[in-house]
């Protein structure tokens, strides 16, 4: 029984650290399909777009990452690495 708790805990660890790194990505993606299609893009564009991932991705992956080390791994310490 204990042997399956701390495994589904670390696929949930795993699932946090994996999200992050997909919003990343995705605003990565979301950025140039946004600013790929037309060469002629002003200032404004960028900056529009710059703010829209900054909020909807970047924000959330730091949110994760901060539930994840402040909360998620201090309440289960067995999750902590090794050194």
């Amino acid at each position: 029984m204990e042997q399956s708790k701390i495994k589904l805990l670390k696929s949930i660890n795993a699932a946090f650290i994996i999200g992050g790194y997909v919003l990343l990505a995705a605003g990565l993606l979301t950025g140039l399909v946004l600013l790929g299609g037309n060469p002629d893009k002003t200032t404004e564009d960028w900056i529009v777009v710059s703010f829209v991932i900054f909020i909807f991705q970047i924000i959330p992956a730091i949110g994760l990452h901060i539930f994840r080390t402040k909360y998620w791994v201090k309440k289960y310490p067995e999750l902590q690495r090794k050194s």
